[in-house]
């Protein structure tokens, strides 16, 4: 994706986890990095890491100096990074739910607000449903990409 919106050609090393990735950026080893911003955002203001864009609609609250994709001149580079409570598909309606709705009361507490701010992340207040549309727009999305760049899995 990033090589098709940037007109590179870049090769791809995976990495098992961010920690890793980041240290062989800071060491020169790769030059590159797209990871999510929690795990570099303290290298980024301390500058030994420098932030080109971030793929989010808008630019983030913990590195609000740094410009979005579409700033940059890639708007169609959105990567989202999202995390969600998930159950077996099998699972009760009325316990999807109760948890649902602990988990919205939860994440509407102002202890959490806060520190889900500090760390770059945005709350999104979702049904059990509307979850489910997000993830089921979010497979087609990614089919879509994988089938347009023949992406194969071994």
């Amino acid at each position: 994706m990033f090589n098709r919106a940037a007109g590179l050609d870049l090769t791809a090393i995976p990495y098992q986890g961010s920690g890793p990735a980041t240290v062989d950026l800071i060491s020169g080893v790769v030059q590159l990095l797209i990871v999510s911003s929690p795990p570099v955002a303290e290298q980024i203001k301390a500058g030994t890491l420098r932030a080109l864009a971030v793929a989010s609609p808008e630019r983030l609250s913990i590195l609000p100096d740094v410009p979005t994709v579409a700033e940059e001149g890639m708007p169609d580079l959105i990567l989202s990074l999202w995390l969600a409570l998930m159950a077996p598909k099998d699972t009760p309606d009325a316990i999807v739910q109760k948890m649902n709705g602990a988990m919205r009361t939860v994440a509407k507490s102002d202890a959490v607000k806060q520190r889900a701010s500090q760390l770059g992340y945005t709350l999104q207040d979702l049904t059990a449903s509307q979850m489910d549309e997000l993830a089921d727009k979010e497979v087609k999305s990614w089919e879509k990409i994988i089938r347009e760049n023949k992406i194969t899995f071994e």
